[in-house]
């Protein structure tokens, strides 16, 4: 069974509930790399155990440089991974952090301080 499940850039993913219980019941936290839709499901069935990070790119135009260099997408992947995204980045918002990804280390220290403030 799935906690949550979605169609994304023409792929299914989705995030197996029994992982998510069990960490859970082992005191672990679970640290996800998810799509907005998949993160609103989990906020909402896990109220106030749930903390969502946001990871935005410097920009628009660095964004897509990133992803064609990557090389590993199609021109129409790449144009669908854009489209998607800024529907995407219009709900950043709803998130409770953003971290924008322009230097590693300052993003993972960010990151780093955010996970170290939550019990």
């Amino acid at each position: 069974m799935f906690l949550e499940w979605a169609l994304v850039h023409d792929q299914y993913y989705g995030t197996p509930l029994k992982f998510i219980e069990e960490a859970f019941q082992k005191g672990s936290s679970v640290i996800m790399d998810i799509d907005v839709q998949g993160a609103k499901i989990i906020k909402e069935k896990f109220p106030g155990r749930i903390v969502t990070i946001f990871i935005l790119p410097p920009s628009e135009k660095e964004w897509e440089r990133r992803l064609r260099h990557r090389g590993t997408d199609s021109e129409e992947s790449i144009l669908k991974r854009i489209r998607n995204g800024k529907s995407e980045l219009e709900r950043q918002n709803e998130f409770d952090y953003k971290i924008v990804n322009d230097d590693l280390n300052q993003a993972l220290a960010d990151l780093e301080r955010i996970i170290l403030s939550k019990p």
